[in-house]
């Protein structure tokens, strides 16, 4: 009788536990899922979505001055105008002073420009001329005057 009832029984005497690396494994595909839909319709952030599409685990920039221009916070004066009640216009006076005006059109970094970046740096983007080594050691110059000036 014993042996009828062994191979009857719906449930077994021994639990296999799941691995806690396979748990891991599931726990962070979850969470990157469902950080990834957080950052496709999320209203903030657009302009690093602009250059980063896909969320990622990986630092992407572990560089001071060149996570300023990413995230778009730190020295820039509209920035600092919204922390600090300064004027948000550049010191040039032609523009607010956002990051598109501080590194491709502000009059005071020509000269930075023509010496570090590329000649077709106008149809670049940001994340071109962070990946291109000239043009990004001019980045951190133009970051790094405008740290100084903000802390004028």
């Amino acid at each position: 009788m014993s042996k009828e009832r062994a191979t009857e029984r719906d449930n077994s005497d021994h639990v296999v536990p799941m691995p806690k690396s396979w748990i891991k494994y599931k726990m962070r595909e979850s969470l990157i899922r469902d950080w990834q839909d957080r950052w496709n319709f999320l209203r903030n952030a657009r302009f690093l979505f602009g250059i980063f599409l896909e969320v990622s685990l990986r630092r992407c920039f572990g560089d001071f001055y060149i996570n300023q221009i990413l995230t778009t916070h730190g020295s820039f004066p509209i920035r600092q105008s919204r922390f600090f009640g300064k004027s948000s216009l550049c010191i040039c006076g032609l523009d607010e002073g956002t990051v598109s005006h501080c590194i491709y059109g502000c009059l005071r970094f020509c000269s930075i420009r023509e010496k570090f970046f590329p000649g077709n740096f106008s149809v670049l983007g940001f994340l071109d001329l962070i990946l291109n080594k000239r043009a990004c050691q001019g980045l951190r110059e133009i970051v790094s005057l405008l740290l100084c000036a903000s802390l004028a």
